[in-house]
């Protein structure tokens, strides 16, 4: 599993490639911009660090390209500002940063969550805000942000470059329509920076792309998304109040029409819109 993180104008200041152990920098790739590798090369040095498309405004398109540029079955994208937890105990929400062990039982966890459910397309790390709130199991059919683990043939098998902010919104319920399935890890979390901190989506993002983009999802996902206006109370001052989505995760999911026969060509019957989820073959 190859571990993927976007960045762009932190070449000093990202964390999360410092929270994995020794053994697993192989796996980690930083992606920045042309412009800004050179920069990013002289802070990190022995960082992977590659660079795509120029294109500041279109993440998702980042995104899709970064997938592209790897073979393995399973990538993980994760945001380039986070720190790691682990809860002291499964059942309850006090949580613990995350020590170099703990990462062995977080990848075994991923894998067995894929290999159990293979109609799953992607496993997501919690935030640490409402990490209190979910049970120890986890929850199946909801929201991944942030760190999310994908099934790579999945994952590209969608459109992404729809929506600039919130595209990883539009990613999740076009997958959850086509059928697919989602898992939302609870044992182990990530916090990050506040909203629209210096860097990353703060390039791009601003009241007025944030308003379209939720505008967006309101008529391209109905009726499973809703506007709303959001207020925070930390974070960038121009954005503590905007436009924002609820979602309906489990409601999108239910709407995905299965079909009543398994796939001619290998038998199963993860078959959604004439699409097989295993072999990616058109059933006819």
């Amino acid at each position: 599993m190859k571990i993927l993180i976007p960045s762009r104008s932190r070449p000093k200041t990202m964390s999360t490639p410092f929270q994995f152990p020794e053994r697993f920098m192989k796996d980690v790739i930083v992606y920045v911009a042309i412009e800004q590798k050179d920069d990013y090369v002289a802070a990190n040095p022995g960082l992977n660090i590659r660079s795509v498309s120029t294109m500041k405004n279109l993440l998702g398109r980042k995104l899709e390209l970064m997938s592209k540029d790897v073979d393995d079955e399973l990538v993980m994208l994760c945001d380039d500002d986070f720190v790691f937890f682990r809860r002291i105990d499964p059942f309850e929400a006090q949580l613990r940063k995350m020590e170099d062990e703990d990462w062995d039982d977080l990848m075994e966890h991923i894998e067995n969550l894929f290999a159990k459910n293979l109609n799953l397309y992607g496993v997501g790390v919690s935030m640490r805000q409402g990490n209190n709130r979910l049970e120890s199991n986890g929850n199946l059919n909801s929201r991944l942000n942030g760190c999310i683990i994908y099934r790579r043939k999945a994952f590209l098998s969608v459109h992404h470059d729809r929506t600039n902010p919130m595209n990883d919104f539009d990613v999740n319920l076009q997958l959850l329509r086509a059928g697919w399935d989602n898992h939302l890890i609870a044992e182990f979390c990530y916090n990050q920076g506040g909203t629209n901190a210096p860097g990353g989506s703060s390039d791009y993002r601003n009241l007025e792309t944030q308003a379209a983009a939720a505008e967006f999802l309101a008529v391209e996902h109905y009726p499973f998304v809703l506007t709303r206006i959001k207020q925070n109370k930390s974070g960038e001052e121009s954005m503590r109040e905007r436009k924002e989505v609820t979602v309906y995760w489990k409601k999108a999911r239910a709407s995905a029409i299965k079909s009543d026969t398994p796939c001619d060509k290998c038998g199963s019957e993860h078959v959604y819109i004439d699409i097989c989820h295993e072999c990616g073959g058109e059933s006819t």
